[in-house]
C-alpha cells in the first residue's frame, strides 16, 4: 500500500513538474524592461553608385552617390527584473525573454550641417537636412523616421545601436572637398556629434 501511494505521489508530483514546464515553455512572461542611454555618435561616409549603398572605400565619391551612416552607440543605464514562478530556462529556449528597451535621454532631432559653401541656398553653417533621405530596403524617408518611437522604444533580445544610412539626394554645384556634421539632440540637453569629410567629384 505504501509503495503504491508514493508511486502515485511521485506520479503527480512529475505530473506537476511537466505541467509548469508547458505552461512557462508555451506561453512567454512579460519582458523585463531596460533603460538605455545614447552615448557616442559616429558618422561615416557612404558610396551609392553600385545597386546598395556601402561604406566608401577611398576618400573620393562621386556626388550623385554620397550618403553618410549613422551610427549611435547605446549602452545600458537601468534594469527592471519581473520576478516570475517556474524555471525560466525552459522559456529561454522558447525565445520568450525579448526585452523591452526604453531610452533615459531620447533623440529629439538629427540634423546634418555643411562646413562649405553648398549651393546659391546653402552656404557652410547651413543645414542640409532637407538634402539627405533615409534610405531602407530600396525606399526613401526623411530623416526624422530615424529616431521615431518605434527606433528609440523597441522589444529586442540585445541592446543593438540605432544605425541609419542617409543619402544625398541633391549634388551639390560644384565637386570639391566637403564637410559635414551630423548633430543629435538628446532630451536631457546633450549633443553628440561628428564629422566627415570627402571629394565629392
Amino acid at each position: 500500500m505504501i509503495v503504491i501511494l508514493l508511486k502515485r505521489t511521485l506520479g503527480w508530483m512529475l505530473f506537476l513538474f511537466l505541467a509548469e514546464t508547458c505552461i512557462i515553455a508555451c506561453k512567454c512572461p512579460e519582458p523585463n524592461e531596460f533603460n538605455y542611454a545614447y552615448e557616442r555618435l559616429t558618422v561615416l561616409s557612404l558610396d551609392n553608385s553600385g545597386s546598395t549603398a556601402e561604406l566608401s572605400g577611398s576618400d573620393s565619391v562621386r556626388k550623385q552617390a554620397y550618403g553618410i551612416r549613422v551610427n549611435i552607440e547605446r549602452i545600458l543605464v537601468a534594469v527592471q527584473h519581473d520576478w516570475h514562478l517556474g524555471n525560466l530556462a525552459y522559456a529561454t529556449t522558447w525565445n520568450c525573454l525579448a526585452r523591452e528597451y526604453n531610452p533615459a535621454n531620447a533623440i529629439k532631432m538629427i540634423k546634418i550641417i555643411t562646413l562649405n559653401d553648398f549651393d546659391a541656398s546653402h552656404p557652410a553653417g547651413a543645414e542640409l537636412s532637407d538634402y539627405f533621405k533615409k534610405v531602407d530596403a530600396g525606399k526613401f524617408y526623411d530623416i526624422e523616421t530615424i529616431y521615431k518611437q518605434e527606433s528609440q522604444v523597441f522589444k529586442s533580445n540585445f541592446l543593438e545601436p540605432l544605425e541609419a544610412d542617409v543619402l544625398l539626394t541633391k549634388a551639390p554645384e560644384h565637386s570639391g572637398l566637403y564637410t559635414f556634421v551630423v548633430e543629435t539632440d538628446l532630451s536631457d540637453g546633450t549633443i553628440l556629434k561628428d564629422t566627415t569629410s570627402v571629394q565629392l567629384y
